[in-house]
């Protein structure tokens, strides 16, 4: 099992976020960080029932007390850079789905993850699941020749169409799965 702590709990996304990290069998929700609502149930917190795991105020103290494998991160542009800092340098593994962080600060969090043994995957305003599954597509070895295009709707619903829909470049390792909104 994954253990997964989840940044910014209180917020709409973040909400979500516990939702389904508590719903997927395959990982385990360890708790929240949101200084909100602090020391309230995190299940409570998302709208469904009360788990028993804590919302702390502060990240450092989280990490410390819980050591999680994952931490999502759904805060705010302001804090987004420092909690990967320090998530990072504790050794623990980041998804980031906020907006906000140059070019050079992504440089320097793939510096200090792989100082850390940590990764860090940023994927700002883009459905998560897109994103892991174009990186599990791609993992399996997934080209051209076997590929399924993507459509995101409105709804944020993944629909594979056909590989004749598709249009794509040959060298793309990801050449099958054009994101596109409807």
């Amino acid at each position: 099992m994954i253990t997964v702590m989840v940044c910014g709990a209180s917020g709409k996304m973040g909400r979500e976020v516990v939702k389904a990290v508590h719903a997927d069998p395959e990982l385990t929700l360890v708790g929240g960080v949101d200084h909100v609502n602090r020391g309230t149930d995190l299940g409570t917190v998302a709208g469904i029932e009360a788990l028993g795991l804590p919302v702390y105020s502060g990240l450092s103290r989280a990490l410390a007390e819980i050591n999680p494998d994952v931490l999502v991160d759904f805060t705010s542009p302001a804090v987004v850079f420092e909690n990967a800092k320090t998530t990072l340098t504790a050794g623990v593994h980041i998804v980031i789905g906020t907006t906000g962080l140059t070019a050079e600060q992504r440089d320097e969090l793939a510096k200090i993850g792989a100082e850390h043994n940590a990764n860090c995957l940023v994927a700002p305003n883009f459905p998560l699941g897109a994103v892991m599954m174009m990186k599990t597509a791609a993992e399996f070895g997934l080209t051209p020749k076997a590929r399924s295009s993507v459509k995101i709707n409105k709804q944020q619903q993944l629909d594979f169409l056909g590989a004749d829909a598709a249009q794509e470049e040959e060298n793309d390792p990801y050449a099958g799965f054009n994101i596109r909104s409807s």
